[in-house]
């Protein structure tokens, strides 16, 4: 069974073929005939560009010419028997145009009277609304056509038998078609070869909460013996512990006792002595936005510390093992000090957190796509019109020009027609 419909999706396929070959096999030594054009503005896009001499009308062909010759000056009655072959693209720059035809070439001119060129040079062209001329701005000179033989540059535009062609350019462009009515639609029914991309799509917008600050609590200090105990008997001069995948790291100790107690029990770190300031530095990583420095006063004594050059007067004491809490935004100094401001005056430095903004809030916009093919589609009679009552069908018509999808339907076309069941071989 799955041998016949091989062979008949064959023929269907070679009957598509012919059919296509009919159609599309190209009328040559015709010319181009009842093209649209509208007249417009000159300006960056695809144009005719025209002109009058002694009341007849050429246009600008774009046949590449090389370095040796002019463009001929050509005549027409009707702009609609211009080739669309003949449409110039304009590019701006500022108030720079540069005209190029199909095949790259530039139009531009030399120094001499007979000099226009279709060639590789890229020359700027400025355009003068007011008098409606064209000069070319490396060499200064003004189009036009002479004796309507061909096209010519003139360093005024006041040469005799020149000047009117000069200062009367038309432009055309090709009109823009309206969308096909029912009409045009009902005409394609029954159409027995084509080629259908059928998908659907759902686009929601999700809001995104943003993620919460994390912090990160180095509890430091560990073994002290007794209560407001200086732990070591020798101050350290540097200290570090990994929390989190996070470490700090206290360097330049002095007067640095790491394993004191508050007289509640916590583990500190005594900073100073009963002569001598106490202090360390450390560095915190490029996330952490600010830090916490858990710090109290020795006792009941009157304490001070410096943070960052900030001095502040401590109002918890260790004896109640109440801390005052510091922050210090690290946004734009990533190095912290902290020192006792005189000798006598010691602090316990209970906790040091590390506090990483949070964040990644807001809105999301999240597309999935389902139901996809991509099929052509041979010897099947359909109504375009009932294209639109199929289910997950969201585009629907005749493709008339293949390879303007993306990759993804490219993909899922192959799949299909090299897949068993529907092989085409």
């Amino acid at each position: 069974m799955k041998t016949v419909a091989k062979r008949i999706l064959t023929l269907i396929v070679v009957f598509c073929m012919a059919c296509v070959g009919l159609v599309c096999t190209p009328i040559t030594g015709a010319k181009a005939a009842n093209i649209d054009y509208v007249e417009t503005e000159f300006g960056a896009g695809k144009l005719l560009i025209t002109t009058t001499y002694n009341g007849k009308t050429y246009y600008l062909p774009t046949a590449t010419t090389g370095s040796s010759s002019a463009p001929k000056a050509t005549q027409f009655t009707s702009v609609s028997e211009i080739s669309e072959d003949n449409l110039w693209t304009v590019t701006a720059t500022d108030d720079n145009y540069y005209i190029q035809n199909s095949s790259g070439s530039y139009l531009y001119t030399t120094n001499e009277n007979n000099g226009v060129r279709v060639s590789s040079t890229n020359h700027a062209w400025t355009y003068d609304v007011a008098k409606n001329s064209f000069k070319e701005a490396a060499t200064s000179r003004y189009l036009g056509i002479y004796n309507a033989s061909d096209w010519r540059c003139y360093t005024t535009v006041n040469q005799s038998n020149y000047m009117e062609s000069s200062t009367s350019f038309k432009f055309y462009a090709v009109k823009e078609v309206a969308a096909a009515p029912t009409e045009v639609a009902d005409a394609l029914n029954d159409v027995n070869a084509y080629m259908r991309l059928a998908y659907t799509y759902n686009t929601t917008i999700k809001e995104v909460e943003p993620s919460a600050d994390k912090t990160v609590v180095f509890a430091l200090g560990a073994n002290g013996s007794a209560s407001h105990s200086d732990g070591n008997t020798t101050a350290v001069t540097t200290y570090s512990e990994t929390v989190g995948g996070y470490t700090l790291s206290l360097t330049n100790g002095t007067n640095m006792y790491q394993s004191a107690r508050d007289a509640k029990g916590n583990s500190c770190i005594k900073l100073g002595s009963s002569k001598n300031v106490g202090g360390f530095k450390f560095t915190v990583p490029n996330d952490v936005t600010s830090v916490i420095v858990a710090v109290a006063k020795y006792k009941a004594n009157t304490t001070k510390v410096t943070i960052n050059g900030t001095t502040t007067t401590l109002t918890n004491a260790s004896d109640n093992g109440a801390y005052d809490e510091i922050t210090i935004d690290t946004t734009s100094t990533k190095t912290i000090s902290v020192t006792t401001v005189s000798g006598g005056v010691r602090a316990m430095v209970n906790t040091i957190s590390y506090v990483i903004a949070g964040g990644g809030g807001g809105t999301q916009e999240v597309t999935t796509y389902s139901n996809s093919e991509f099929r052509l589609k041979c010897g099947v009679s359909v109504n375009i019109n009932e294209l639109k009552n199929v289910d997950g069908v969201t585009e629907y018509g005749i493709c008339v020009k293949a390879g303007t999808k993306t990759a993804k339907y490219t993909s899922t076309a192959k799949a299909w027609a090299t897949n068993e069941e529907n092989s085409i071989v």
